[in-house]
């Protein structure tokens, strides 16, 4: 009998390494993505953090930093727990990434259960040879749309950045054909 369960690990860059910024927009995330599901957070689907675990016996789909990962693979070698494993963002290449990708291909090629369901890594990366550390891999293109891109910055600080990017958004809508404009704020 498979474990019901699958691990989704979300690594995301530079997020990964601002301290507890990175958790609380981890939280958020995984509730954004919760949301439309209707299920009960902490049952059907949890997610796992280094300062909060929401999940039981039950849960099917658990979100977890690499990091998380890392310390159930001390306890669980095999991480038997889980039916499949979701690397996201897996071209990101920070040291736990490695790690994980080192330990799951040797679970791959020294476990017979899951040698059949192997892991999953999903990545925007263009050169796949990353990834031949699994046996036999199998990829899936999914090509994206590029489209021409203007970046702009202001010659000097402001001090209420969001009213300056809200008026530099207008500007732009004034000044230029019609077409998107991706604004992008921190917390």
């Amino acid at each position: 009998m498979y474990p019901a369960s699958t691990c989704c690990c979300h690594v995301r860059g530079e997020a990964s390494r601002r301290g507890n910024g990175w958790y609380s927009w981890f939280i958020r995330s995984a509730l954004r993505r919760l949301t439309p599901l209707l299920v009960s957070l902490g049952k059907e689907v949890g997610y796992s953090i280094r300062s909060e675990d929401v999940t039981d016996s039950t849960t099917i789909l658990n979100y977890m930093t690499n990091g998380m990962l890392l310390r159930e693979a001390m306890n669980d070698p095999n991480l038997e727990r889980y039916f499949t494993t979701i690397l996201d963002e897996a071209h990101e290449r920070t040291l736990a990434t490695d790690i994980l990708m080192g330990l799951l291909r040797r679970i791959v090629l020294t476990s017979s259960w899951l040698s059949c369901r192997p892991p999953l890594m999903r990545s925007s990366f263009r050169n796949t040879s990353t990834f031949v550390l699994m046996r036999q891999p199998h990829y899936l293109k999914s090509p994206g749309r590029t489209h021409p891109v203007e970046i702009f910055y202001t010659q000097d600080p402001e001090c209420n950045f969001e009213e300056a990017a809200i008026n530099t958004v207008l500007m732009i809508h004034r000044a230029k054909d019609p077409g998107d404009i991706l604004l992008f704020l921190t917390d």
